[in-house]
Formats: C-alpha cells, sequence, structure tokens
C-alpha cells in the first residue's frame, strides 16, 4: 500500500490522469484486504499531499479522498491492538507513525477525523498493555490538543509513575510524554512535582537501568530549558502558583549576546 500511495503522488505530479485512474482501482482493492495498520498509517502522508496537490492543480481525485476518509476510522478503530506487545525496535517505529499521523490529520482540519484520531490515542494513554512511551506521547498530544486538561494530565502522570509500575516503563512514558519539548515541566509545577517525587523514590540499584532513558530525553532539550529545570531540580516541589502570580527567578534566563545576533533576523521576519 505505500509503494501505491507513492505512486499516487508521482503521477499527480506528472498529470497522467489516465494512469491515475488505474492506480486508484489497485489502491481500492490493495486497501481493502490490507490488515496492516502500520501500512494503512504509512499511506496517510502520500494521500494528504496528493490531495493538496490535486487542489492547486484543478484535479478531481474525489475517489482518493474517499479513499482517505475509509483509511482513517479504520487506523482509529485498529490503533490501540496494534500498540500492544510490541518490542523496543517497533515500539520507536510506531511513535514515529503516530506523530507523522497526528500532523496530517490536523492538516485535512476535518473535525470527525480529528475527534475520531483523540478517541483512539486515549485509549493508547490509558492502556497498561502498551509501551510506556507509547502511552506517553499519546498523552502528550491529548495535551497539547485540549482534549484532555491539566488535572487530567496529571492524573495520568501520576499513574504512569506510581509505584506499582516498573521505574523502566515509568521512565520511557517520560520520554514519550516529553518528547519534543521540556517547557511543560517548567511551565507546570504539578507535572514537575510528580516526576520530582518518582525520581526521589526510584532505588539506586533501579536508577542506573532507567538513567540512559531519562539521560536521552533530556539531553535533547535546548540549554535555556536544562538550565532553568536545574534550579527547579535543586527547589526540589515546586510550590504551585496561581494564574496571576509570577516568579521572576523562574523565568528563562536568555544569552543577551546570543538575542544580539538574532534580532535583525527576528525584524525583518516580523517586518519592524
Amino acid at each position: 500500500l505505500p509503494q501505491i500511495t507513492n505512486l499516487i503522488s508521482q503521477v499527480i505530479l506528472a498529470n497522467l490522469p489516465l494512469v491515475m485512474d488505474v492506480l486508484l482501482r489497485i489502491f481500492q482493492d490493495t486497501a481493502a484486504i490490507t490488515k496492516d495498520i502500520n501500512h494503512l498509517m504509512q499511506s496517510i502522508p502520500k494521500l494528504v499531499e496528493a490531495l493538496k496537490y490535486a487542489n492547486t492543480r484543478n484535479a478531481d481525485l474525489t475517489a482518493l479522498e474517499k479513499q482517505l476518509n475509509q483509511i482513517i476510522p479504520r487506523v482509529c478503530i485498529g490503533l490501540p491492538n496494534a500498540c500492544m506487545s510490541l518490542n523496543e525496535e517497533a515500539s520507536m517505529e510506531m511513535f514515529q507513525l503516530i506523530a507523522q499521523t497526528d500532523y496530517q490529520i490536523s492538516l485535512l482540519n476535518k473535525n470527525e477525523h480529528e475527534n475520531n484520531w483523540l478517541k483512539a490515542l486515549e485509549k493508547v494513554s490509558t492502556n497498561k498493555s502498551i509501551n510506556g512511551m507509547l502511552q506517553g506521547a499519546a498523552t502528550r498530544i491529548l495535551y497539547d490538543k485540549k482534549f484532555i486538561q491539566q488535572k487530567e494530565t496529571q492524573l495520568y502522570m501520576s499513574q504512569a509513575l506510581s509505584k506499582g509500575n516498573k521505574p523502566i516503563e515509568a521512565a520511557l512514558w517520560i520520554s514519550g510524554f516529553l518528547h519534543g519539548s521540556g517547557l511543560i515541566l517548567i511551565h507546570d509545577p504539578s507535572l514537575w512535582n510528580v516526576i520530582d517525587q518518582w525520581m526521589n523514590n526510584v532505588p539506586f540499584e533501579l536508577f542506573r537501568d532507567v538513567l540512559p532513558v531519562l539521560r536521552r530525553t533530556f539531553s535533547r532539550f535546548p540549554n535555556a530549558e536544562k538550565e532553568q529545570m536545574l534550579k527547579l531540580a535543586v527547589k526540589g516541589q515546586v510550590q504551585e502558583k496561581k494564574n496571576d502570580e509570577l516568579d521572576q527567578s523562574e523565568l528563562i534566563e536568555w544569552n543577551k549576546d546570543d538575542i544580539k545576533e538574532k534580532l535583525p533576523t527576528l525584524k525583518i521576519i516580523l517586518n519592524l
């Protein structure tokens, strides 16, 4: 199926409508018998891209859009089961597919697809039979899309980092949740406190096992974020503040020389 979608993309660029008709029939027949959720997810980016190209070329790809509208619900239904019992390598592949699919569905800007996708991710985030990294990543997307609120996110994190779960699974959950940005911990003390408390309770002999996962996660953050987290770590538990309260000591300290270097470019971008 991914090979066929690649061909469809090329045929649209080449403007070959007769070949497209043949490919769409092949795609429809292949998609109907494909049960591999990974293959279905891999086909979505090229289909979305094809529809975007079609709009610019005034091509009629109603049949292609129809197939996409059938594939996305199948992915949403099959995603939780597809995420279960995966080894580390397969979990990483699924992690990339989830991030990719989430982005493509956002591009479509269709509420029905978006809602079905987020409901599928909610099932992933709460299924303890699924790798912790995938649970954490699903929870982060739900939080960023405002599908779940801060209190629910804190509850999910507390459950994932509870004593009943293995430290390595908790570390993987943190890795998935913080993938791409750690600012959420700086701006939300309640989430920081959950992780801080968990870190304090991990036995030393087990901490050595989770350290590589945590180091890999936090090392990807910008230096300014890491320095701010270091200040928070020294404090331990952070007192939660009301929305109208602001602690100047918790603001990220930007490098003045770095600002001077980037300011001219920023002025051009903002047309100042």
